[in-house]
């Protein structure tokens, strides 16, 4: 079972707690993945990290479409695969997506993303 780590300030972290939690496959009902337990102080770390991104770095002086267009060629370029950042993403995405067909009739625009 792969355990991940949060991502702040540019580097994969552990939680300020120690803590993980299993997450569990919808489908065969088992573990999957440890993910860390945040708490307070991995959010303060977070938000302290994305703003002196935002005032001290290049990230604040560009546009909030700039910035956007950005993260696209960052999806794009398949950054994260290597890391399963990707695979955390994509098992996330299919299994809301199975729990809301599932839950929701066809004619919800959400079930055809």
């Amino acid at each position: 079972m792969h355990t991940y780590q949060h991502w702040i300030d540019g580097a994969f972290v552990n939680p300020a707690s120690g803590q993980w939690l299993d997450t569990i496959d919808p489908y065969q009902g088992k573990p999957w993945a440890k993910i860390p337990r945040g708490n307070a102080e991995d959010g303060a770390r977070a938000v302290a990290a994305a703003k002196r991104a935002m005032d001290s770095g290049p990230w604040g002086k560009i546009t909030a479409t700039e910035r956007g267009k950005i993260l696209r060629r960052i999806k794009r370029s398949g950054f994260g695969r290597e890391t399963g950042i990707e695979s955390v993403r994509e098992f996330l995405e299919t299994k809301s997506v199975f729990v809301s067909t599932a839950a929701t009739p066809p004619a919800n625009p959400f079930v055809y993303r």
